[in-house]
């Protein structure tokens, strides 16, 4: 009868756990909000003058920043709710609030939303911003791509991809979470993902100042023309490879090179703690 009793047991708290395992293993597909409503919603910078600083910090969804006229800040959101019902994930979305602050030539995007235990509202956003701004931008949770800047961008999201093209301004950009693409970049560039690839096109490698590292992934670089830069290529558990001939400098080993390509006009930093670092010529 013990025995009997104890599987019995047994079997209930399996069933309780497979019907209401949200509190322990998050949100199952049971838990999920079956519900979504969306709407858009634009905003026009209303001034004549400079657009110096563009800044925009979101918490779920994606930024897509492209390059616009003098003083221009054209703003295009995407507001997303979910929730049990239609009505409960529109309220949600009408609720939040989007508004343009301008303060001397500094543009912000404000986001006023409902404070949730869960946040089921994401907001995509789409800048079409003055292209000598500089750009200041966070997303926690979603992808950011710039297109065309020609100033300064700090560029930050902790769970997603970042795309640079065609930028030419001094540029951090950082993911925990996701892979980093640039392409015809020029400039000086500070790229970091902790859990992702890093992948540069045609880098104009004598007027660049590039350090890229990735903690976990490949760092691969490909250039418009004949590199001109120095090299310091490096990691601890990956392969190295150049498609280009190099001067070394120092001691050369199977982890770590230190060399010169071309004339070594521009400065050329790659990092990876686990994965391979590939400098390729354009079509490889």
């Amino acid at each position: 009868m013990k025995i009997i009793s104890f599987l019995s047991s047994l079997m209930i708290a399996v069933l309780l756990y497979s019907l209401g395992g949200c509190g322990i293993n998050g949100m199952h597909s049971c838990c999920k909000m079956k519900a979504k409503y969306e709407r858009t919603e634009t905003l026009i910078r209303q001034s004549d003058s400079e657009c110096k600083i563009f800044t925009t910090e979101i918490h779920n969804g994606s930024v897509t920043v492209l390059p616009g006229t003098h003083g221009q800040c054209d703003i295009t959101a995407k507001i997303t709710a979910k929730a049990d019902t239609v009505e409960d994930a529109q309220k949600l979305a009408e609720a939040v609030s989007i508004s343009l602050k301008d303060l001397n030539g500094n543009t912000t995007v404000v986001v006023e939303k409902p404070q949730l235990k869960h946040d089921t509202i994401s907001i995509d956003i789409t800048a079409t911003v003055d292209k000598n701004a500089s750009l200041e931008i966070v997303s926690h949770n979603g992808d950011i791509k710039v297109s065309g800047n020609l100033n300064s961008q700090n560029i930050l999201t902790h769970n997603g991809d970042i795309e640079l093209m065609q930028t030419a301004g001094p540029a951090m950009a950082q993911t925990h979470n996701g892979d980093i693409n640039v392409n015809s970049p020029a400039g000086k560039l500070d790229l970091e993902t902790h859990n992702g690839n890093i992948n540069i096109e045609d880098l104009n490698a004598a007027q660049s100042r590039l350090a890229a590292t990735s903690y976990n992934g490949n760092v691969t670089t490909g250039f418009a023309d004949e590199p001109s830069a120095t090299v310091t290529l490096s990691t601890s558990n990956g392969k190295l490879k150049c498609d280009y001939p190099v001067t070394i400098q120092g001691e050369f080993n199977r982890h770590e090179l230190k060399g010169q390509l071309g004339g070594g006009q521009g400065n050329i930093q790659l990092k990876t703690h686990n994965g391979n670092i590939n400098i390729k010529k354009s079509g490889n």
